[in-house]
């Protein structure tokens, strides 16, 4: 089954699998720059845009968060950005985690089904980090970001 008709798939992907068992998968989409997530419900496929800011979606990691429901971690290179998306059951709601990064692997877990924990690589200064969602509204400061290692 083709996932995505005339789009480029370029190795940024990730797969999972919610309690229903539809197949959720988020990938970034190399010709329009963008991130787009698909959901398989039996036979029937559905595809969408995530995130068409920059070139969003390089590097995406896909979880299942608080309630079930999606939640992606990804770059967006155009702006340096290390992105949170997650859906509330209606829309894409959308975070910053990280400002200022050279592109790199990202992955999302979660604490208790409600912390998003996001591990990323910066390959501009070769560290690996892991910031966690602090309690309150998001804001641009919600992310405490921690060294894991540095070269």
């Amino acid at each position: 089954m083709t996932v995505d008709y005339g789009r480029f798939a370029d190795g940024h992907l990730s797969m999972q699998q919610d309690s229903f068992g539809r197949l959720l998968i988020g990938y970034h989409d190399e010709l329009e720059e963008d991130l787009r997530f698909a959901r398989l419900e039996g036979s029937t496929l559905y595809t969408e845009t995530v995130d068409s800011t920059g070139n969003a979606g390089q590097f995406v990691a896909v979880a299942l968060g608080t309630g079930g429901l999606p939640a992606l971690s990804y770059y967006d290179s155009t702006y340096g950005l290390l992105k949170y998306a997650f859906w509330d059951g209606w829309q894409w709601r959308f975070e910053t985690v990280a400002r200022g990064l050279a592109p790199g692997s990202t992955s999302l877990g979660f604490v208790n089904d409600q912390t998003a924990v996001i591990a990323y690589y910066d390959s501009g200064n070769g560290d690996l980090l892991v910031a966690q969602r602090s309690l309150g509204p998001p804001t641009d400061t919600a992310y405490l970001p921690v060294v894991v290692a540095a070269p």
